[in-house]
């Protein structure tokens, strides 16, 4: 039923629905931490790498890649929170994407470093938090070196039916610095590297 001020929609429309199915307590690393140093003084974090699109239904008719770019402007807040603004560019397609939201020291820009730490201590394939309605996991992918900086970097996996995200972060300032998704429905990947940041 519509409300007083609703009218009925003409000509094509995209109507949603939303419903809440529960609520917990996440246990992720890092949820007591507070931002690092640099967020105070760094406007701008900039990742530049690629989207590629493969065709679901046919994969051997071909594939689609394009460079792409994001830049994410940070605005600090709280000691353990800030504001961010975001710009996803797919080059090739002249196709700009834009979120806000807020952020902080357990993601997805950066994680505090003594979160980090303590990730370094598991074991690959941990899981670190698990939704029980959705399916979704957190998981310790491993831990590595950056090749261009020699650092070494925590590997995250988001897990959800269809979609998995992999994230990459310095254990040294606690920063993202490599960021790939994947959706095999949609043929569509993306990979980023961390340009410009602290």
């Amino acid at each position: 039923q519509l409300g007083p001020s609703q009218t009925s929609p003409e000509g094509n429309e995209l109507l949603t629905f939303s419903q809440l199915a529960g609520i917990r307590q996440v246990t992720f690393p890092g949820l007591e931490g507070t931002n690092p140093d640099w967020v105070a003084s760094t406007p701008k974090l900039e990742y530049a790498g690629s989207y590629r699109w493969d065709n679901p239904v046919d994969p051997s008719t071909g594939s689609y890649t394009s460079p792409m770019t994001q830049t994410v402007t940070l605005t600090p807040g709280g000691p353990a929170w800030a504001s961010y603004a975001s710009q996803q560019t797919v080059t090739g397609l002249n196709s700009t994407a834009q979120t806000s939201g807020i952020t902080g020291p357990t993601g997805a820009w950066w994680l505090s470093p003594p979160a980090l730490a303590a990730l370094t201590r598991l074991p690959a394939g941990q899981v670190i938090d698990q939704d029980p309605i959705t399916g979704g996991q957190v998981v310790l992918d491993g831990v590595g070196r950056d090749p261009d900086t020699g650092h070494t970097i925590v590997l995250i996996e988001g897990r959800l039916p269809g979609i998995t995200n992999q994230l990459g972060y310095d254990t040294s300032t606690g920063v993202l610095v490599h960021a790939a998704s994947a959706q095999p429905v949609l043929g569509t990947s993306v990979d980023l590297k961390l340009q410009n940041g602290p």
